[in-house]
Parts: C-alpha cells; sequence; structure tokens
C-alpha cells in the first residue's frame, strides 16, 4: 500500500483517452464483446471503447442514461432519468417498462447494477436533498418491488461473490450499508452500516467488488477510490488527479484493469488550470494497488422476454 504524500502524489493511473466527461458514471465491462462501457449523465452520452482506448464510440442520447446493465439475451436494461427500458446494444428503445416519479422533476433514477439472481436493482436521487426517493429491484417477470423506501442519493450498489449481501450508499449521510440479502427472494433480511467515510473523505460514489472480495469505492470530492475490505476496515487506496470521482470497475480480458470515471460538475476555468485531466476515465493494472482481479458482471435475466413479439 503506497503511503499519501503531503505535497506530492505519484499518481499511478493514467487518462485512457483524451475525451473528457460532464459527469462520466456506471463503467462496466462487456466480458462477452471485450469492451468497456459507460454514460455521461450530464452530456447525454453513451460510450464504449476497448481495454486499451482504441476503437471508441460515443452514441449521443435525448435524455439521461443515468445507469443499465447487460442482458442474458444480449441487450440492455437501461436507467433512463424517468423510466426502465429495455434496449438493444446501441440505445434504441426496445421496450418501455417502468414510469419513474414522472411528475417529480427533481427525482431522478440514478446508480444500478444486477444481482446474482439476474435482477436489476437501481435506486433514485433527490436533486434538491430531500430524503424521500427509494431503491426498487426488477425481477425476470418485470415486475417492481421496493427494496429501500427513504433514501436521498443512491449509489455504491454491489452485491457480494456469493450474491448474499447487498452494498449500497446514500451519498448524503457518506454511509455505505451492507446488507443480509435473500438472493432467491430478493428481500433484504438485515442492513448495518459497513463504512462510515469520514469528514476529510469524499461521498460514497459507484463501486465495484473484485474476486477477493475488496469492494472499491469511488469518493466523490475525495480524488480517490477507496477499497474496503470484507470486514469494512481501509485497503489500498487509488490516488485520482481530480476531486469528482465517480465509478470505478475492473475489467479487461484479463480482469487485471481498473478503469475509473470521473465529473467536472459546475465547473469553473479556474478548476480547469487546477485539474486539467478533470472529466478523464483513467485506468492503471490492478496489481499496482492489490492482488486480486475482477469478476465478471451479473447480468439481467430476461430470458421471458420473447424479443420477436416485442413492438413499442
Amino acid at each position: 500500500m503506497r503511503k499519501e504524500k503531503s505535497k506530492d502524489i505519484n499518481y499511478l493511473v493514467k487518462p485512457l483517452l483524451n475525451e473528457k466527461f460532464f459527469l462520466g458514471e456506471n463503467v462496466i465491462w462487456d466480458h462477452n464483446r471485450s469492451l468497456l462501457l459507460w454514460t455521461d449523465i450530464e452530456g447525454k452520452t453513451f460510450n464504449s471503447c476497448s481495454e486499451n482506448g482504441l476503437n471508441y464510440k460515443k452514441i449521443k442520447l435525448n435524455e439521461k442514461l443515468c445507469s443499465f446493465g447487460l442482458t442474458r439475451q444480449n441487450k440492455i436494461i437501461a436507467a433512463f432519468e424517468k423510466g426502465l427500458f429495455i434496449c438493444d446494444l446501441n440505445l434504441n428503445i426496445i421496450k418501455k417498462i417502468f414510469d419513474f416519479n414522472k411528475n417529480n422533476k427533481n427525482i431522478r433514477l440514478n446508480d444500478g447494477k444486477c444481482d446474482t439472481f439476474g435482477r436489476f436493482i437501481v435506486g433514485g436521487y433527490n436533486e434538491t436533498g430531500n430524503v424521500n426517493t427509494k431503491i426498487i429491484s426488477l425481477n425476470s417477470n418485470l415486475n417492481i418491488s421496493n427494496l429501500i423506501n427513504k433514501i436521498g442519493c443512491t449509489n455504491s450498489i454491489e452485491f457480494s461473490n456469493c450474491g448474499n449481501y447487498f452494498y449500497y450508499s446514500d451519498s448524503f449521510f457518506k454511509h455505505i450499508y451492507k446488507c443480509n440479502y435473500d438472493n432467491k427472494q430478493g428481500k433484504i433480511l438485515r442492513s448495518k452500516i459497513f463504512v462510515k467515510l469520514k469528514n476529510n473523505e469524499g461521498f460514497p460514489d459507484g463501486s465495484c467488488i473484485d474476486n477477493d472480495h475488496g469492494l472499491w469505492n469511488a469518493q466523490y470530492n475525495g480524488s480517490c477510490v477507496q477499497e474496503f475490505k470484507e470486514d469494512g476496515s481501509y485497503g489500498n487506496k487509488i490516488y485520482i488527479p481530480c476531486p469528482q470521482v465517480t465509478c470505478v470497475c475492473i475489467g479487461g480480458k484479463n480482469l487485471d484493469v481498473v478503469f475509473i470515471t470521473t465529473a467536472k460538475e459546475n465547473w469553473t476555468s479556474e478548476l480547469d488550470k487546477k485539474y486539467p485531466l478533470a472529466g478523464s476515465i483513467f485506468y492503471a493494472k490492478l496489481n499496482l494497488f492489490s492482488n486480486a482481479k475482477g469478476r465478471k458482471i451479473n447480468m439481467f435475466d430476461d430470458k421471458l422476454i420473447n424479443y420477436s413479439k416485442v413492438i413499442e
């Protein structure tokens, strides 16, 4: 583990692309196509490239794509700001599933991820700071159920390798929670605070888990990705040369590269001079920080959908 220096930090990450993003988020590794995928929520784009940054592709969208997952029939389950949709791999809508707080302009969907059983779990974000939105679960029958009924800003959604623990955070309170999770029923059994971030740390944003049970958490306004061990103790830290660190995943063909998205929200020219790499997507070999590797992502179970008969 590398020690932090008071003035100079030897950053071990590098920008993957020359592109900058307003709010890069939900970065995942598509192991079937060997592609890195992520969204720029505020820039309204869906992005992809190879693990070395080649074959970069940007798809412009009409509304904010807040999070997404892959499906077992090679489609995308997409959480746009006001609803859930099944889309093709180019984000063309195939089927609308659910409207989310359609009449409240201050609430939108936010972080989401699939559990090991094939459900898509996604939570809301109230931009006014009120704690009155929720985390919902979508199953293979396309039925919605509520998991958490009072949350302000959902982030850090992740599942343990065995599927029996569910992680999430409410970024407003700087807590990451760990829940006993009935994977077969898709229900939370017990919940406890896993980590309380300190006052001098950032806010918990997107997370991923490695094959050694370490939870890697991007810290917004914390300039880092912090690893937490299975028991909640602090592990390794990846320093990032800009403050708004938003999401992290472990990918690449050998599941040995860490990819990190960042943002430039409420940005100024002065901040641009201070943090010229802000908004970049960064990468590094994971073995610079850990002996662990990544794991293949969970996928949404869409086996009951006959796409040849779906017409929107």
